[in-house]
């Protein structure tokens, strides 16, 4: 699901009252990953990244793999997207600036088929749980959005930049640059 831009996916419903977690993609300096449970949480992190794991305990199989890179000189840790989990990952959307013009880049809401279960050292298939969440935030997404078509792509705008672009403050980047309808 292609999102330019949405309304803050941690508002939808699916979160309350649910055990969730929210995970940076961002380097480690040790092999534990940060868990973010509140809004807070996820404004302190937001600047470090725009990829976020979302799991939920009721679908949670294996913990998120972390493999070690050498980076300047220094060991540091990372997530291994698809190894462990399974997860939704959360591609937020980021503005940018382009030849004096101030640009919104497209974001993402997704999952994969299947994951690495490092437990059993083989693929699985993900839980219809992990789905149902999916299709919650979806349909959250597309209430408080407005849908628009690029090159025979769907996708989805929030309402508050919907109005922001109509006012001339930014413009779609990436994919989005050629004409949209």
């Amino acid at each position: 699901m292609l999102l330019p831009h949405h309304p803050n996916i941690l508002h939808c419903p699916v979160f309350r009252g649910r055990s969730s977690i929210l995970i940076p993609d961002i380097d480690f300096n040790d092999p534990v990953y940060i868990e973010i449970t509140d809004l807070s949480g996820f404004e302190n992190c937001k600047s470090l990244t725009r990829l976020f794991y979302i799991v939920f305990s009721d679908y949670l199989m294996t913990p998120l793999e972390m493999k070690q890179i050498q980076k300047n000189g220094q060991l540091k840790y990372y997530i291994s997207q698809r190894n462990g989990g399974p997860t939704i990952d959360y591609l937020r959307s980021a503005i940018y600036e382009k030849n004096d013009t101030v640009y919104v880049s497209s974001g993402m809401l997704g999952y994969h088929q299947t994951f690495w279960d490092h437990t059993k050292r083989m693929n699985v298939k993900r839980p219809n749980s992990l789905v149902t969440h999916f299709n919650q935030m979806k349909s959250y997404i597309r209430k408080h959005s407005v849908m628009k078509f690029s090159n025979e792509r769907k996708f989805f705008i929030g309402n508050e930049l919907h109005f922001s672009l109509s006012q001339d403050m930014y413009r779609l980047g990436g994919v989005f640059e050629e004409s949209i309808g």
